[in-house]
C-alpha cells in the first residue's frame, strides 16, 4: 500500500507507472527539463515515465538525475513490478515503511487503522553504505517491537523494490556521495597526509559552496512563488 501526503495531479496522458510525491525541487530542474514545466510533479511525472522499460531495473538511470537537482523531496514510483522511493540529503519530508503480515505499507503518515501508529526512527547501527542488507534491520526491529508499526526511511537514499509474487528484495543506494566522507575516511589509502588532507579540503569547501547556492536558490524559488499567487 502507497499513501503519500503532498502535490498530486490529474494527467491526462496515459501513464505507465503511478508517481507519489511530496516536496519542493529548487535547483536543478529547469537545467533538465526540455520545455517549461508548471510543477515538480509534472516534471519528475514526464521523467520517470520517459525511462525506457528496459532500462528501469538499473538505479544508475534514476541516479544520475537525482544527483543534479537539489531540495526538500520524498516520491515513490512504481511501474510493473518495481518501486522507486528517494529522499533527498536532509530528509525533511517524512517517509515511513511499516510491514503487515502479507506485505507492507509506505506512508508519510501513521496509517491508524493498521492498529499500532508510533514512529520510530530508522534502527539504530543502520549504516549510510546501502546495499541489500540493510532492510533486514528494519524488519527485525519491527518484529521485536510491541508499539512500533512504522520507522522513517533513511534520508539520502534511492530505495529500488523487486517484487514478485512471494517476496520483495530492497536495494539502498546513496543519491548525493560527498555524503560519505566517513566512509571514505576509514579506507586504508596510499596517498599522503597532505594528500588526504587537501582532498576533504576540497570535499568540504565544494559542500559549503552548494549548501550557499542551495539557500540562494530556495529563496528564490519561493520568492517567485509568492510573486504568482499575488
Amino acid at each position: 500500500m502507497l499513501r503519500l501526503r503532498g502535490e498530486q495531479q490529474e494527467s491526462k496522458k496515459e501513464r505507465k507507472g503511478v508517481l507519489l510525491y511530496n516536496g519542493e525541487i529548487y535547483l536543478g530542474r529547469d537545467a533538465l527539463s526540455p520545455r517549461p514545466y508548471e510543477s515538480d510533479t509534472e516534471w519528475l511525472y514526464d521523467w520517470l515515465e520517459a525511462i525506457p522499460d528496459d532500462e528501469l531495473s538499473d538505479p544508475g538511470c534514476l541516479l544520475a538525475t537525482l544527483r543534479q537537482i537539489r531540495g526538500d523531496f520524498a516520491f515513490v514510483y512504481q511501474r510493473d513490478d518495481i518501486i522507486y522511493i528517494a529522499k533527498d540529503e536532509f530528509g525533511k519530508k517524512s517517509l515511513l515503511l511499516g510491514f503487515q503480515e502479507n506485505g507492507f505499507v509506505i506512508s508519510s503518515l501513521p496509517l491508524g487503522q493498521f492498529g499500532k501508529h508510533e514512529v520510530a526512527e530508522q534502527p539504530e547501527g543502520d549504516d549510510e553504505e546501502g546495499g541489500k542488507d540493510w532492510i533486514a534491520k528494519y524488519k527485525a526491529e519491527y518484529a521485536a517491537a510491541s508499539n512500533k508499526a512504522y520507522y522513517e526511511l533513511p534520508k539520502n537514499s534511492l530505495i529500488q523494490v523487486r517484487l514478485d509474487q512471494h517476496s520483495a528484495v530492497w536495494t539502498r543506494l546513496p543519491i548525493y556521495e560527498n555524503w560519505f566522507i566517513r566512509s571514505a575516511l576509514t579506507n586504508k589509502s596510499e596517498k599522503s597526509f597532505q594528500q588526504n588532507v587537501e582532498e576533504l579540503t576540497a570535499v568540504l569547501l565544494n559542500s559549503i559552496t552548494e549548501l550557499v547556492s542551495n539557500i540562494g536558490a530556495y529563496e528564490r524559488h519561493f520568492h517567485e512563488k509568492e510573486f504568482a499567487y499575488e
